[in-house]
């Protein structure tokens, strides 16, 4: 009994771990070309369109998550790719060279580099 006991409470922690320990973030952070466009408080709801080498990128903040509703590009694989909200998540247009990313707003070093 004693070890059945253990064994849901293990299960109960990761679930609740899973589902709760997401690193949060504040800021929505918008590129363009490699260059910071605008940074927006990812509380505030929004729709932001993004001028892009192709034209415009629409991303939306809504209830602390962030999409990519349209985009000139052909495949709109950006658009398919689906929500984040949490610190590190990244959205990313390549053809037209926007990038959506969530950060916490203070600032961040480097842990690693790579080649």
């Amino acid at each position: 009994m004693i070890l059945v006991a253990g064994i849901a409470a293990s299960c109960l922690a990761i679930v609740l771990g899973a589902k709760f320990g997401k690193p949060g973030g504040s800021l929505v952070e918008i590129s363009v070309q490699g260059k910071i466009y605008m940074e927006h408080d990812l509380a505030r709801d929004a729709v932001i369109d993004v001028k892009g080498p192709l034209g415009t990128t629409v991303v939306q903040i809504a209830n602390q998550r962030v999409r990519i509703l349209s985009s000139p590009c052909r495949d709109k694989i950006c658009v398919h790719m689906g929500t984040i909200d949490a610190h590190g998540g990244v959205l990313i247009c390549a053809p037209n060279q926007v990038a959506v990313r969530i950060v916490n707003g203070k600032t961040e070093t480097v842990d690693a580099f790579t080649r």
